[in-house]
């Protein structure tokens, strides 16, 4: 909101307002919003709504149970964007029920309009559903970025460099930004950037592309989405092994929700688990280290993915628990630069690449090509607005099944944002090809019956050992010290080898 906000300097400095008229008069969309911002907008909350709403109509059955907590557990980080978006969902995913014999008292204002009517209808009432959250600075299920000093340390360290080489890029269409705008003086890099950050918004949540998106050309586009994507894969993607393998507590919790589905119905005498559905509410920085953690998205490139790169210990990144301390209290990680602008903590040149460029560490090179429009890696697909990872557990029919383990009765399917994915690393799920599943929605897929389905005890088995890693061995610290509230139930989160 306030990089947005003060685009109103760069406005006045244009000239070519024949070309661009909306820009004379233009305002910030965000004059009197400080109090909204962090919050969820009524546009998420009727995407959170729909895809709840899709969800129980393709599963009509989990539904035919009366709600209890045990049921559907519901689980959000701490973060009120994130809770609402849980609120919003479950809205859309319970039906609502009748209450009362529908007569509801009138305001003075509406009784003698409506007197005639006022009990034509029962009165309906959402489903009240019980929503559990840990503590913003100690939760390593949902956002345990937050919790991983030797994250944070590296997070830090990639957020004194990359800015850097990003600004680079931008420069790169400063020139003729500034002719298109009439500018009579230098474009800065960052001003193309909030040119950007605008036109994502007016596009996205506006639906206007008229204004800030008509200054960009095609080509600016994909320039600008590839250096965000590569700032993405840097610092929540496979740029490092600790930004996956963090991911390690909430693999472990789906593990587990999957396999005790399964074990409950194949106890239970009417075949039902005792958890149908489990939903979690939290972060792009949550979700997109999970997906990498399966394998989905793994970008095409001849050169190997990067192995774990010790953070300089040169006295200009901080140690470990003080680069946390940065991350601890942030909505999202989004939020770091402006933390690190106000703690004290400065940006550094890293040392400089063979080829002289600055900024960059030696030997660094984007792990996602700036020419590959059809990149694996891609942002808008990885983690748009309403990002949404599912496993749906499927009982086989009776004759397929083998009786002698409960898991390989089962099955397990793949969705990323409601499209069926092959599981990486299944044999059983890549026996259906990914290019017979991409681009069809979910019905499509289920009523051709090739949806790429994987056995659930081979799933158990390939997730083993990224599940089995524990946040103390990870971050190098103790588990102690992973959990500072002094809450256990925590620190055992945290260790889900245990």
């Amino acid at each position: 909101m306030d990089q947005i906000s003060r685009m109103t300097h760069l406005f006045k400095d244009a000239r070519n307002i024949k070309d661009n008229p909306w820009i004379r008069g233009w305002q910030p969309p965000f004059v009197h919003m400080d109090v909204a911002g962090g919050q969820l907008h009524s546009k998420g909350e009727d995407e959170m709504w729909t895809m709840a709403r899709r969800l129980s109509s393709r599963f009509p059955s989990l539904l035919e149970t009366p709600y209890l907590p045990h049921r559907f557990p519901v689980i959000s980080s701490q973060v009120h964007r994130a809770a609402a978006s849980a609120s919003a969902f479950t809205s859309g995913f319970f039906p609502a029920e009748d209450v009362g014999s529908g007569i509801r008292e009138e305001s003075a204002v509406t009784k003698g309009a409506n007197n005639n009517n006022s009990s034509s209808c029962p009165e309906r009432r959402p489903q009240a559903v019980a929503l559990s959250m840990a503590p913003k600075h100690a939760d390593p299920l949902l956002r345990f970025y937050a919790m991983c000093p030797a994250y944070a340390q590296r997070e830090v360290w990639l957020e004194t460099w990359l800015p850097g080489w990003m600004e680079e890029q931008w420069a790169k269409l400063a020139p003729a930004l500034q002719e298109r705008l009439g500018l009579t003086r230098t474009m800065t890099p960052s001003e193309v950037e909030d040119i950007w950050q605008l036109c994502q918004f007016e596009a996205g949540v506006e639906g206007i592309t008229s204004q800030a998106c008509s200054l960009l050309s095609q080509s600016d586009v994909r320039l600008l989405e590839w250096v965000e994507d590569v700032h993405l894969i840097e610092s929540h993607g496979y740029g490092s092994p600790i930004n996956y393998n963090i991911a390690a507590p909430l693999l472990h919790n789906l593990r587990s929700a999957l396999k005790g589905a399964a074990e409950s119905a194949a106890a239970s005498s009417s075949g039902q688990p005792d958890t149908h559905v489990h939903l979690l509410f939290a972060h792009c920085e949550t979700l997109v280290p999970l997906a990498t953690l399966l394998g989905l998205f793994k970008p095409d490139t001849e050169q190997p993915l990067p192995a774990a790169t010790p953070v300089p210990t040169d006295g200009q990144v901080p140690p470990p628990r003080l680069a946390r301390k940065s991350l601890a209290d942030l909505d999202v990680i989004e939020d770091l630069a402006h933390a690190m602008r106000h703690d004290g903590i400065h940006q550094v040149q890293a040392p400089v690449a063979d080829e002289g460029r600055a900024w960059v560490p030696q030997g660094w090179r984007p792990l996602v090509a700036q020419d590959d429009e059809g990149r694996s890696f891609r942002g808008s697909a990885v983690s748009p607005f309403g990002a949404n990872l599912g496993l749906v557990l499927y009982k086989r029919k009776a004759e397929g099944a083998n009786t002698g383990s409960s898991s390989s009765a089962y099955k397990v399917r793949l969705t990323y944002n409601e499209q069926v994915l092959p599981i990486p690393g299944c044999s059983s799920s890549s026996s259906s090809s990914s290019n017979r599943s991409s681009g069809r929605n979910i019905r499509e897929q289920e009523e051709n019956g090739d949806a790429p389905d994987c056995d659930l005890d081979e799933f158990l088995e390939i997730t083993s050992a990224a599940a089995a890693q524990g946040l103390d061995a990870l971050c190098e610290v103790g588990g102690n010290e992973v959990a500072t509230t002094g809450s256990e139930a925590f620190v055992g989160a945290g260790a889900p080898a245990s």
